[in-house]
């Protein structure tokens, strides 16, 4: 499947299914009418898909970036690719939305390096490196507290992550294990993100970052940014009814999240994200960078 809220059968992939209008989650027509200006196309393949397929799980990736191909190419005057920050700005000022691709989970790279750069030159500019189960990368999250602290990147995962640093594929920690995070601090030389996960403090569950992880993702931004203000201090953005919220782990001052209307300064994660909450938060971020979704009244998990 393909999109986070459209996934794609193996059956329509082959008898194709229009992005610009369809009955599920995400539309063309749907992120124009709501004034999007980019959305991730996350491509995710399962073993147990890929064999179905009667494809190996690279192969099967590289058949989602075809049907992605053709459907740029079908609605050009509604999306455009976005390779880069730069793009998103320019297709937003011409009038397009942009399609980011992404991969979730890191099991169609097969533990080869060259897989990493065919899919980065197909496109893909940011990526998990596992979902739900151990893969050729990593180990991910587990309710087993042992497991979740020692188990971490497996060798090819740590060559994974170099490599993406060198492609500027962005890593992605989501479903990581708490060891694999530390792993990832101690081993990137760039930013990284963890897009779909929330505040430990505020949800105690393995998916969820603690305090210490939150601001540790901070300092990774402010280290490549020579940002001494940004160091150790977590700020949590979301965009609200047309406004903004924004949670300061430690200080009054929004730095690099520039002209935001309210501020809110909290001495920790959760109660940062329960003042953001007051406002309907629906989109959080950490520091500028995608940290957490989160919508008032929603279970978190």
């Amino acid at each position: 499947g393909t999109g986070y809220g459209f996934s794609v059968t193996e059956e329509e992939l082959e008898n194709g299914i229009s992005l610009v209008e369809n009955k599920r989650m995400i539309s063309l027509k749907g992120l124009v009418e709501g004034g999007y200006i980019c959305q991730s196309f996350a491509s995710y393949v399962s073993e147990g898909g890929a064999r179905l397929a009667g494809k190996s799980p690279f192969e099967y990736l590289m058949e989602i970036q075809d049907y992605l191909d053709a459907q740029l190419a079908a609605h050009s005057d509604l999306i455009r690719p976005a390779l880069s920050g730069s793009d998103i700005e320019r297709n937003a000022k011409e009038g397009f939305v942009s399609m980011l691709r992404t991969v979730e989970e890191g099991l169609p790279y097969e533990g080869k390096l060259e897989n990493l750069k065919k899919a980065y030159d197909r496109g893909i500019r940011k990526s998990t490196l596992t979902w739900n189960y151990e893969n050729c990368i990593s180990f991910p999250c587990s309710k087993d507290n042992i497991a979740h602290h020692t188990k971490g990147l497996k060798p090819f995962g740590f060559e994974a992550v170099e490599k993406m640093n060198e492609l500027g594929m962005i890593i992605d920690t989501s479903h990581l294990s708490e060891r694999g995070f530390w792993d990832v601090i101690e081993t990137s030389k760039k930013p990284f993100v963890s897009s779909h996960a929330c505040s430990r403090q505020l949800c105690d569950h393995p998916r969820n970052l603690t305090d210490d992880q939150l601001r540790a993702l901070a300092d990774k931004l402010a280290e490549s940014r020579a940002d001494v203000h940004a160091k150790g201090r977590v700020a949590f953005v979301g965009l609200r009814r047309g406004t903004f919220a924004v949670g300061a782990a430690e200080d009054n001052s929004s730095g690099a999240c520039g002209d935001i209307r309210d501020t809110y300064c909290a001495e920790n994660s959760a109660s940062a994200l329960r003042a953001a909450e007051r406002g309907d938060c629906f989109a959080c971020f950490c520091h500028g960078f995608p940290c957490f979704h989160v919508r008032s009244g929603e279970e978190r998990t």
